[in-house]
């Protein structure tokens, strides 16, 4: 006793740690791993079991000590769901347990369970050990084990696999017949033709099935032995694979003549190509009863006729009915014969079809359109016969039918649903006094904003007066779809006429508020009415786009609030700071953040960067950029510490090459493509072929430098709604970095002094 008590105090003093292996599990910092640890390491079945379940979905190495002892638990539910998850894993230690349940399983049943586990554990390992598993007679078993031979293609199976084809058992027989194509099918080929003579029909329907193209010069023979003698199932399935000619013709003649009812939708797909007479008469006679209109449909485009005068024949003769005429019609639609449009006008005349039949045979065909007999469907047909020729021309977007169809508005107010839709798809300057129109005279069954949709592709700068025109007359988003159409061809004499509309909104007086800021970045005078504007006593986002029109950067508007106040300083150029702002400087978040944007102290934007959030690190990283000396040895002390891709990618843009910027350029790329893509080019302009070389494809998948314009460029974003948690909103520009902005909740946002057409958004949460 007192000896064992001495060497315990000197394992203690001397300090040698026990050899214990530490379970990752309980330290984990993943709450789901420490809980279903305490699941697996619990007394009750139940929790254990809860835990294996949970644990298919964890990182096999925090939870594998766990779950390993439990394949020996007393439970055998438990040891068994154990093996179930390291199989879902693949560890390959289960292979040994597996195999021992399947050596000393009884029933067939439990041995082909365990079967297919040890099949998807996927382990190489196995493979042998399924090769002996073919020498058990029983058949579950047998066919279970060939059955995953095929699945995971098992290298040196081919012989036994062909030794396999002996056994008595045809479904045996099948089974090896898909695993042999499966696992080698040119080296085994010649024995899987050899089963095409098989006394088995299920073992020949498994090779015919396994059959590709490719392998039919070898196995002609054999299928049409088989096409003479085989059952009805497998002639179609033979046909199926074969080429369609003469040779086969009789034979599927044979299956069109003796096929019952729920056998011929199958034997009506199986034909493509050319059709001779003797086969159109048949085929004719299948559509007569109707019964098989959508297969004779389906397969109406593949095949062509040898001569179209019988098709002429059938559609006008007294005796054919309506799905004989179709039939023949659909197979007409495929010849390009010139007759064929007179043909079609003669039995329209005569009643057999209908205009809009006629046209929706038209609408999907690739010849081009019969237009002249469009023409007259349109003019001399019902209003559903017009409606159908508008929608084949929508349908092929040509606007020829422009002309009639504006002249048949009136006449026919059903086409008027139709108008959008053909403007949109054509384009057509024709049809853009009838949408011009009904923004003036709004309409029940169409709406403004739909049309203004349809102006914004179509129109040019011919319309836009009288688009100005319509502006008193629209509501909110309406006018914003306006402003949207009219700002890429905002013109001298265009802004002039908007100085003539009568304020009619407080929706149409924020618009013209915005084109006065876009006027003012043009150097164009200002509108009239504005001229004597004053800041009211609660001003919103437009009076400041107004104000600042007015008076610029020069006079700083008084009394506002915070909000306001940091959308003031959104829309001033990033240089020195207004003059107002710079003597007591404020601590309201978004004030700190506009005020950061410009070009202050070194030391005050080293300070606010050190403590500012993500916005105020956005804005001081791009004044770093764009005022501060290239370079400065402080920047990689931020980069280092930094994680947030924007403020690295402003900061590098004020640096020069380095080798340390290769990696941040990497990470920066995964976390944030699109603001990699249009600013990687502009970063690594001065860079070193070897050094750009370093980053692997991404300057290739980038492409070059996006073009730069007039630093006057400004762009317009108008959002649904602002969500509660949006900090604030970064604005990237190739060349200029990001910057971040403040939004209002009027939801709009004006961004003044860019470079370039390339703008993307990237908005921070808190």
């Amino acid at each position: 006793m007192k000896t064992t008590l001495l060497l315990a105090i000197w394992w203690v003093l001397s300090g040698v740690t026990p050899a214990v292996t530490p379970a990752p599990g309980i330290f984990s910092q993943n709450p789901e791993i420490r809980q279903v640890v305490r699941f697996l390491s619990s007394e009750s079945v139940q929790d254990i079991l809860t835990g294996l379940d949970r644990s298919q979905n964890l990182p096999w190495t925090e939870i594998r000590s766990y779950v390993v002892p439990l394949t020996t638990h007393k439970n055998q539910k438990v040891s068994a769901r154990a093996v179930q998850v390291m199989v879902h894993h693949k560890d390959p230690d289960a292979s040994s347990m597996i195999r021992q349940t399947i050596a000393h399983s009884i029933q067939a049943k439990e041995r082909v369970a365990a079967i297919n586990l040890l099949g998807a554990l996927e382990n190489p390992a196995d493979h042998a050990f399924f090769l002996r598993l073919l020498r058990i007679e029983n058949q579950d078993t047998r066919v279970a084990v060939i059955s995953w031979i095929a699945k995971l293609k098992i290298p040196n199976a081919v012989m036994p696999l062909i030794q396999l084809l002996e056994d008595s058992r045809d479904v045996v027989r099948a089974e090896a017949v898909r695993a042999l194509a499966a696992v080698a099918q040119k080296q085994a080929l010649l024995s899987i033709i050899s089963r095409l003579s098989d006394s088995s029909q299920i073992v020949r329907q498994a090779a015919i099935a396994v059959l590709k193209p490719e392998d039919l010069p070898l196995a002609r023979h054999a299928l049409m032995r088989l096409l003479q003698s085989g059952s009805r199932t497998e002639r179609i399935e033979i046909i199926k694979l074969m080429p369609f000619g003469p040779d086969i013709k009789p034979h599927y003649l044979d299956l069109v003549r003796t096929s019952r009812n729920e056998e011929m939708p199958a034997v009506i797909q199986l034909f493509s190509g050319t059709m001779d007479l003797e086969m159109l008469k048949e085929f004719v006679n299948l559509a007569s009863t109707g019964s098989y209109m959508p297969q004779l449909q389906e397969v109406a485009p593949k095949i062509t006729v040898t001569s179209v005068d019988p098709l002429y024949t059938w559609i006008l003769s007294p005796q054919s009915n309506f799905n004989i005429r179709n039939f023949c019609a659909l197979l007409l639609m495929n010849t390009p014969d010139p007759r064929t449009p007179e043909i079609m006008r003669r039995a329209w005349r005569l009643g057999y079809f209908s205009g809009a039949h006629i046209t929706t045979l038209y609408r999907n065909q690739k010849e081009p359109l019969p237009v002249q007999f469009l023409f007259e469907l349109f003019s001399d047909g019902t209003p559903a016969d017009k409606t159908a020729v508008v929608e084949t021309f929508i349908h092929r977007k040509d606007d020829r039918l422009a002309p009639l169809f504006l002249a048949a508005l009136r006449g026919t107010p059903e086409l008027g649903m139709l108008l959008l839709g053909y403007a949109e798809a054509t384009g057509s300057r024709l049809l853009i006094q009838p949408l011009l129109e009904i923004l003036k005279t709004p309409q029940i069954k169409i709406s403004r904003r739909d049309v203004l949709m349809a102006l914004k592709d179509i129109a040019t700068v011919e319309d836009m007066p009288a688009i100005v025109a319509a502006g008193p007359d629209l509501q909110r988003d309406e006018l914003v779809l306006w402003s949207e159409i009219l700002w890429p061809r905002f013109s001298a004499p265009l802004f002039a006429s908007m100085d003539r509309l009568p304020l009619t909104t407080p929706e149409l007086e924020k618009e013209l508020s915005f084109f006065q800021l876009l006027a003012s970045t043009r150097r164009m005078t200002g509108l009239s009415r504005f001229r004597k504007f004053s800041m009211p006593a609660n001003p919103q986002l437009h009076h400041l786009w107004r104000y600042f029109a007015m008076h610029g950067a020069s006079v700083v508007p008084q009394k506002l609030s915070p909000s306001l106040q940091a959308a003031w300083m959104d829309l001033l150029p990033a240089g020195a700071p207004p003059a107002e702002l710079s003597r007591t400087l404020p601590t309201e978040p978004r004030l700190l953040m506009a005020l950061a944007r410009f070009n202050w102290p070194r030391d005050r934007l080293a300070g606010w960067f050190d403590k500012g959030g993500v916005c105020v690190r956005i804005n001081v990283s791009h004044a770093w950029m764009r005022h501060q000396p290239r370079n400065d040895a402080r920047v990689w002390t931020w980069i280092e510490k930094e994680t947030h891709p924007l403020v690295l990618l402003n900061l590098l843009l004020g640096m020069d090459y380095d080798p340390r910027a290769v990696d941040v350029l990497k990470k920066v790329c995964r976390a944030q493509p699109e603001a990699c893509r249009n600013h990687l080019p502009v970063l690594t302009a001065g860079w070193p072929k070897a050094a750009l070389a370093t980053l692997g494809e991404l300057p290739i998948a980038l492409g070059d430098a996006p073009k730069t314009g007039t630093p006057s460029h400004m762009m317009r974003f108008h959002f649904p709604s602002v969500p509660s948690n949006l900090s604030c909103l970064a604005v990237g520009n190739p060349g200029q970095g990001f910057r971040a902005l403040s939004i209002l909740p009027e939801s709009d946002l004006a961004v003044l002094h860019l470079t370039g057409e390339t703008v993307t958004l990237h908005p921070q949460y808190r």
